[in-house]
């Protein structure tokens, strides 16, 4: 009787000591993710800046207007002469939407206008809509 009795305490105190480490586990998990908050800015500017996906610098951002209560910007991302139009639209929609989503995940605006033109890789000078240069 008197060995149950020590096998069913051992056996309690194992899956106890299980128990709490599984707890620590999940706080840990827990913490790393509150931890790994999305970083917020005070304007649009400053977080497109930082994420460093456009840039006025490679031509692929224009700050078209700062009003903080409604700014204004183009992005374009560099397209390969001849890409299908089915694929440049995918690429301009993608773009608004993944600026647009930034743009409210990080920081207080709850408004802008983005507007987004793919350019030619090569030459980031030329525009290109549907295809073809203008």
């Amino acid at each position: 009787m008197r060995k149950i009795l020590l096998s069913l305490l051992a056996l309690t105190l194992l899956k106890s000591c299980g128990n709490e480490t599984k707890k620590e586990e999940e706080k840990s998990s827990t913490e790393k993710i509150t931890s790994n908050k999305l970083q917020k800015f005070d304007t649009v500017v400053e977080m497109l800046s930082q994420a460093g996906d456009f840039n006025e610098e490679m031509g692929t951002l224009k700050i078209l207007d700062r009003n903080p209560q409604n700014p204004q910007i183009q992005v374009s991302k560099p397209i390969v002469k001849g890409d299908i139009d089915k694929v440049v639209d995918e690429i301009v929609k993608r773009d608004i939407v993944y600026v647009a989503f930034q743009t409210f995940a990080q920081t207080q605006t709850d408004k802008i206008t983005i507007t987004s033109i793919p350019i030619d890789l090569e030459d980031k000078t030329n525009i290109i809509i549907n295809s073809k240069k203008k």
